[in-house]
């Protein structure tokens, strides 16, 4: 794989081509700065039902995308929708006019988005009676004051009313050259995407946007909550930390999030060693680090037996302190960095997954983006530790869990 080459198509439309040898496909993929954060009060949910509705505003386009060959995705996010397809080396111009026409909109009507609304309305119900979910979300609630967390379909109020004029106004306000990035990646370069991209995507105009750039959202203080849930046989908690945003970072930033990366690998290998194998006190423990647009946490999660909640949530939180107070070793080091580079090589053999995660990372972080590869190789147990101990101290961990409601 050679370096991502970032260039602007003749209409202002930030390309970025990363050419990979041995490929039978590739992927392209649009980031659109658009996401839960540009919604109004009162109209949470409009932006992903603006995801939901776009290429059902095109007459025929879904069977077309269907009989073409072409595997397509998209994905709506806080910050950021990511619309991505897998194309075959022989259908690369088609591929591109059906990117460029799923992002342009046509006519959408009330029988299409009130179908839409009724999938989004079962999807917000089963997430509500999801108890794995459940402190996972409130964690992320607590940590970021409500503004992250919500179920990014909406809140179901909200979505129960939201018009077609409603998801108009949010594609208005958002889908223009102005907020979108390209990228391609596979067995490709860029005067081939020039010459096939630039008359498919000529028709895009600029958003009706004024939003810019992207703010951070700041944490709230730390706390606990406990809830209970009729019908549940286990228990489950969340343990999670504000850690660092992409957007306003600097060099020492982008490090502290290179290792906060090695400490997830590290973290997930203890969670699962020591707390479910050694000590039986968990089922399906894991870590997950995020780092959006606007905000960053690391988040644990642990499945555990109701009386046996207090022990796990001792023993997490042990495994934490470890992490806090240095005990990893060179070889923990060595060994996380060797299985981060197995999962992203394993990653960069889907076209389509890489293009979206370019995309991404080109719209988040710009210029910067190959700042996180840099330091992900020059890294070291200093990094390691001095970001462990910032993050994974108790008096900054969000703690949420449910338990069986007894009746």
């Amino acid at each position: 794989m050679k370096s991502p080459m970032p260039f602007r198509l003749k209409n202002g439309l930030e390309t970025i081509v990363t050419p990979a040898r041995g490929l039978h496909s590739i992927g392209i993929s649009v980031a659109v700065k658009c996401g839960a954060i540009d919604e109004t009060r009162g109209k949470t949910g409009s932006a992903n039902l603006l995801d939901k509705t776009l290429y059902k505003t095109k007459q025929s386009l879904e069977e077309r995308l269907d009989e073409s060959g072409i595997m397509w995705f998209s994905q709506p996010g806080y910050a950021f929708t990511t619309h991505s397809m897998r194309v075959p080396l022989d259908r690369i111009g088609q591929g591109f006019g059906l990117l460029a026409e799923l992002l342009s909109y046509g006519r959408l009507t009330r029988r299409i988005l009130d179908a839409e609304r009724s999938n989004v309305i079962e999807a917000i119900a089963s997430e509500k009676d999801n108890s794995d979910y459940i402190p996972f979300r409130k964690v992320r609630s607590m940590m970021f004051g409500g503004r992250i967390g919500a179920p990014m379909y909406g809140k179901l109020e909200d979505v129960e009313k939201i018009s077609v004029a409603d998801v108009k106004h949010i594609y208005d306000g958002n889908y223009g050259i102005d907020r979108m990035v390209l990228s391609v990646y596979g067995q490709i370069d860029a005067d081939k995407v020039i010459k096939e991209a630039s008359g498919p995507f000529s028709a895009l105009g600029d958003s009706h946007s004024r939003r810019r750039s992207l703010q951070k959202v700041l944490p709230e203080k730390p706390g606990e909550a406990s809830m209970q849930m009729a019908g549940l046989t286990q228990a489950k908690f969340a343990i999670g930390f504000v850690t660092e945003p992409a957007c306003g970072l600097g060099d020492e930033g982008f490090r502290s999030l290179s290792a906060m990366g090695c400490i997830e690998t590290l973290l997930n290998e203890r969670l699962f060693d020591e707390v479910r194998t050694k000590k039986g006190l968990a089922y399906n423990p894991f870590s997950q680090h995020d780092q959006e647009g606007v905000f960053g946490d690391l988040i644990v999660f642990v499945g555990t037996q109701p009386g046996t909640l207090g022990q796990a949530k001792e023993a997490a939180f042990y495994e934490l302190q470890r992490l806090s107070d240095g005990e990893i070793s060179q070889e923990d080091l060595l060994r996380a960095k060797k299985r981060r580079r197995a999962g992203k090589e394993t990653e960069l053999d889907d076209t389509m997954e890489s293009a979206s995660t370019m995309a991404y990372m080109r719209a988040s972080l710009g210029d910067r983006m190959q700042l996180p590869d840099k330091y992900n190789r020059e890294i070291n147990l200093d990094d390691i530790r001095a970001a462990a101990q910032r993050y994974l101290r108790r008096d900054r961990a969000y703690f949420a869990s449910v338990e069986p409601k007894h009746l």
